[in-house]
């Protein structure tokens, strides 16, 4: 399957559903484009998660424990994301796809071992914004095929977006530059 800015731009393009993916005989294209693309939102809400806690485990600076805490609070409501999205692919009729080896790929996820929080905060705060615009493709795409998971898609955008005014704030109260 293609990622999912390539399936959102065929269809543009095209004007049609996702039938020239040329899908297997019997396989509904409409269902395995639905299937892919919620399957990469879960790998980029599997991605955040781990990203959140890798982010929580580096920092150790006293002035910042409040953040630990907060990149420890992300990671949970990220995998609690994760955990609907997965449902609801499974409601679908599909299976959630986590294989460890292209979670990463499939989540448009960059991993960057940044060392100063700022640079930690600032590269999230790009990712999360890169996040926002996937599931505001994404939910105009449902609205289109299936309301209900356009309203999912939608309620974790909206989380993202509260997310990112949080680390706007916080990257705002970094200075001067704190080591991990």
């Amino acid at each position: 399957m293609p990622p999912l800015r390539n399936v959102v731009d065929i269809n543009r393009r095209t004007g049609t559903p996702a039938d020239r993916l040329h899908m297997p005989a019997g396989h509904s294209a409409h269902r395995a484009i639905l299937e892919t693309m919620l399957n990469e939102l879960l790998a980029l809400q599997l991605v955040c998660v781990l990203q959140y806690r890798r982010y929580s485990f580096v920092t150790k600076h006293l002035l910042v424990a409040g953040v630990k805490r907060g990149f420890l609070r992300y990671a949970q409501v990220q995998q609690e994301q994760a955990d609907r999205i997965a449902e609801r692919i499974v409601q679908l009729g599909g299976a959630p796809h986590v294989d460890p080896s292209d979670l990463a790929t499939r989540s448009q996820a960059r991993y960057s071992p940044q060392m100063d929080l700022q640079d930690m905060v600032g590269e999230d705060l790009r990712f999360v914004r890169t996040a926002i615009e996937t599931f505001d493709d994404m939910a105009r795409y449902f609205e289109v095929h299936d309301l209900a998971t356009a309203r999912i898609l939608m309620g974790v955008r909206a989380m993202h977006e509260e997310h990112a005014q949080e680390l706007a704030e916080l990257l705002t109260g970094l200075t001067p530059p704190l080591r991990r």
